[in-house]
Formats: C-alpha cells, structure tokens, sequence
C-alpha cells in the first residue's frame, strides 16, 4: 500500500511504527544489530514524514524517539563514537522544537 500512494500519511505512519515496534522486539530478544536495521527504516520513513509537517509534529517527536534508541543501542554495545551522532541529532531537534 505504501509503494502505490507514497504519500498516504496514514500508512506510511503505520509502516514507520511497524518497523520500529519490530526493532523494539528484536532489541527485547537480544539482537541488537537487527533491532538497528529495523530502527534504521523506522528513521527513514519518519524522517519523510517529519519533513512534510510544519514545526513540532508528532512525526518530529517520532524522529527524537527513534534517534535516542538508536544511540542507546551503540551505547549499550560500548560504541560511543556510533552513539553521540544519532544522540545528538536528536538533542538538535529538540532545542529546534522549544525555540
């Protein structure tokens, strides 16, 4: 559904929430670098969305959300130098949203 109307929010939500609840589950059941993968789509599907609403959308807020756990799961792996990007990306958007 998504390929034929790229740009019916309403699934594209749906797929950017679907991959992100399948990257929560894979992070539950131990598999760190899968769970990435599936964050790592979640990102991009919601980063479109983000990029199509005006100032502090719940998309944006999808996008901090997205780019803390991905930074936490390099943290938790002893990866610092992976982490502090995605952290502080998210930091960025957020002082962009309250300013």
């Amino acid at each position: 559904m998504t390929k034929e109307d790229p740009s019916n929010t309403a699934w594209q939500q749906l797929l950017g929430k679907s991959y992100s609840r399948m990257g929560w589950a894979l992070e539950h059941a131990e598999k760190p670098e899968l769970a990435l993968e599936f964050y790592g789509a979640a990102l991009k599907v919601m980063e479109r969305q983000a990029g199509r609403e005006t100032g502090a959308g719940p998309m944006r807020r999808e996008v901090i959300t997205l780019k803390l756990e991905i930074g936490r799961i390099h943290l938790d792996e002893g990866r610092l130098a992976e982490a502090l990007p995605p952290i502080s990306e998210a930091l960025a958007l957020a002082k962009s949203a309250v300013e």
